[in-house]
């Protein structure tokens, strides 16, 4: 549905013609080397990413979409308020405490810590 405008917004093509599909295919092979890695050493099941999937986004989200500082410091965030978490509560709540703050986030500052808020023109 946004197509159209993006369009508009943005006339040039979506693919850089210059670039081609090694960097992507380079991207692929390396996760597949670092899962044939680590798969004899982990228990490895259909689950796995599940929980580092939820991370990226709550990381995403309190830093702000479209911010690589504030993803690097929503990481951080996340680390410490789930290490602390699980030492003065219980540890067994350690994703919960970064869903709270996910949504405590979220309520007082929508676009996140470093999102940019919309102005209208």
């Amino acid at each position: 549905m946004g197509g159209p405008r993006a369009a508009r917004r943005r006339p040039e093509p979506r693919r850089d013609p210059d670039r081609g599909d090694r960097p992507f295919g380079v991207g692929v092979a390396l996760a597949a080397a670092a899962g044939a890695l680590l798969a004899p050493d982990f228990l490895v099941y259909p689950e796995n990413g599940a929980i580092s999937t939820f991370k990226g986004f709550e990381i995403i989200v309190i830093g702000g979409l479209g911010s690589v500082l504030g993803s690097i410091v929503g990481g951080v965030l996340l680390g410490v308020i789930e290490a602390l978490g699980s030492v003065f509560l219980s540890a067994a709540y350690k994703d919960l405490y970064g869903f709270v703050l996910l949504i405590a986030l979220l309520v007082f500052r929508p676009t996140g810590l470093f999102g940019e808020r919309e102005r209208s023109v």
